[in-house]
């Protein structure tokens, strides 16, 4: 399933921005406790991003340079189970809503797209070639 070079831009857009707002979340904390549960917070949240930008880059026409800049030395690895992959599209509705609350256009433009798009990836392609391996692998053993 291909992606648009849109897509990207909407995911790269939102990498920035969220980096870009935990950075200041974090100098803004006013104890060392306080930076080190946001710092935490960041990882998580940035993790979920960054294996979203790396599934997009793998299916739009993407220059290495420009996805190296974005991920720089974060490699996350792809999701393994069902759960992982469902965790994509919500994290990407759940900004979408977010977005529509505060009424930010250019957010709602970019994000929804990378929503459905991700969306069918996930439920459409993903998880069924998942759980068609998963039924597969007694199959193998048993011959």
């Amino acid at each position: 399933m291909k992606a648009s070079p849109e897509l990207w831009q909407a995911v790269a857009t939102e990498c920035t921005r969220r980096n870009d707002a935990w950075a200041r979340a974090i100098d803004a904390a006013e104890d060392p406790e306080q930076r080190w549960k946001r710092a935490e917070q960041m990882n998580s949240d940035m993790l979920l991003w960054h294996r979203i930008a790396i599934i997009v880059a793998k299916r739009a026409p993407v220059e290495p340079e420009q996805r190296d800049a974005l991920l720089r030395e974060a490699r996350p690895l792809l999701p393994a189970t069902a759960a992982d992959w469902e965790a994509l599209p919500a994290t990407v509705r759940k900004t979408l809503d977010q977005a529509i609350q505060r009424g930010a256009d250019d957010m709602i433009r970019d994000l929804h797209p990378l929503w459905r798009w991700l969306h069918l990836l996930v439920y459409v392609w993903t998880i069924p070639t998942l759980h068609s391996a998963s039924t597969d692998e007694p199959k193998r053993n048993a011959a």
